[in-house]
């Protein structure tokens, strides 16, 4: 099986495939209310922030979300204590306001279901293009609110462009 990572800018045909991909998201994470309010918004208001790995014949296996903001700017400095929810909140003021990001913050990584379980992430190494072109200055992980952690990424891009040489190279596939 043959996958291609690819935007949602660069494939809004792809929009529906990638918002109705299965997931399994426990109950508890999608019940926040910041995140409620504008994880939805990404995928049409900041397309090129959404890769996704697909098959020749149209399904989506993984999508990954990011979100930009600008670091650099008076009262932040620093990764939010509230993770995610707060990144969110501030990609999308800096949308509004036209304020140029200088980072930008892993979402989420999903595997749909039914790709889950063949050793996906572990095998998951090559760099891909996709976030270095979106991702200007630096790419972090501003973690779930819930756990309060921040740490670096290399990019969004590595596990999804790992995935589908993983899947392309499996046997069997």
């Amino acid at each position: 099986m043959e996958l291609k990572v690819s935007s949602l800018a660069g494939r809004p045909d792809m929009l529906r495939a990638v918002l109705d991909m299965p997931d399994s998201w426990p109950e508890f994470t999608i019940q926040d209310p910041v995140g409620n309010a504008h994880y939805g918004r990404i995928a049409t208001e900041l397309p090129e922030y959404v890769l996704f790995a697909g098959t020749e014949r149209g399904e989506v296996l993984a999508h990954a979300f990011s979100g930009p903001f600008r670091l650099a700017t008076e009262g932040r400095h620093r990764l939010p204590d509230r993770g995610w929810d707060q990144v969110l909140v501030w990609a999308f003021a800096d949308l509004r306001r036209g304020v140029r990001p200088d980072t930008v913050s892993a979402i989420s990584i999903v595997v749909a279901p039914h790709a889950q379980g063949l050793g996906l992430h572990a095998r998951a190494g090559a760099t891909g293009t996709g976030v270095r072109r979106v991702c200007r200055a630096e790419c972090v992980d501003a973690a779930s609110p819930l756990t309060g952690i921040a740490h670096s990424l290399t990019g969004l891009a590595r596990f999804l462009t790992g995935l589908a040489h993983s899947l392309t190279e499996s046997p069997g596939t």
